[in-house]
């Protein structure tokens, strides 16, 4: 498929399930059209309803609107964070919107949880599927955006309290914590956010930053520096 995109004067990017072509403007209404058959060389299918362009400057949406208007996003939302262009900046983007937060995503899947547990739910499963949550999805955010200070002790708040709801009780400090020791340990495998936050978010920057220096042009990765 990167083949594919190469004479379009593309680069692709994929990350988990999401995957993310760059081209120039007057070379995506073609390259829309070749995709389908780029696919399915590979055996996959591209599905439209799910296929979306975003313009990163005012320019570029003026050349795509003609052919391609019906496609585009003012902004996308990247890998469950929405972006946004910077105001005035061509060519930029201002980062994670500020909504939904992520405690505010969390507090949603948390509801949606205690909803099934109230509808006959097993206590056992709902908290299989909260360890597999807060290890997989809730880690996966964290590692989008930075999240520190009255963020995270809410996060973290959202999922004592749950975990309290679930079993019946008021989670004492030392119930707490041992519910976030691994399973072989003794406890839940539930995460310990204040220390997996910043090492989540850093952790994704450093894998992405040789990818990041090569689309700003940048060959020499002893330039680029995380701050």
């Amino acid at each position: 498929v990167a083949a594919a995109v190469e004479p379009y004067g593309g680069a692709l990017r994929a990350y988990h399930d999401d995957t993310f072509v760059r081209v120039p403007a007057d070379r995506a209404a073609e390259l829309l059209q070749a995709a389908p058959a780029a696919l399915a060389a590979v055996g996959l299918e591209l599905n439209a309803g799910k296929t979306a362009i975003w313009p990163h400057s005012p320019l570029a949406e003026a050349a795509l609107a003609p052919t391609l208007g019906e496609h585009v996003l003012d902004a996308p939302t990247v890998l469950g964070v929405l972006l946004e262009r910077a105001a005035g900046e061509a060519g930029s983007f201002d980062g994670a919107a500020p909504e939904p937060e992520l405690p505010d995503r969390a507090a949603s899947y948390l509801n949606n949880l205690r909803a099934h547990v109230g509808g006959g739910l097993h206590v056992q499963s709902a908290l299989v599927l909260l360890r597999i949550w807060a290890g997989g999805a809730l880690t996966h955010m964290m590692r989008l955006r930075p999240t520190h200070g009255a963020k995270l002790w809410q996060l973290d708040a959202e999922l004592r309290n749950f975990l309290g709801h679930l079993l019946g009780t008021t989670l004492t400090d030392d119930a707490w914590e041992q519910a976030r020791l691994p399973l072989r340990s003794g406890g839940l495998g539930l995460p310990d956010l204040a220390t997996l936050a910043d090492a989540a978010y850093l952790g994704s920057l450093a894998q992405t930053l040789a990818a990041a220096a090569a689309d700003h042009g940048i060959r020499d990765r002893k330039s680029t520096r995380l701050n």
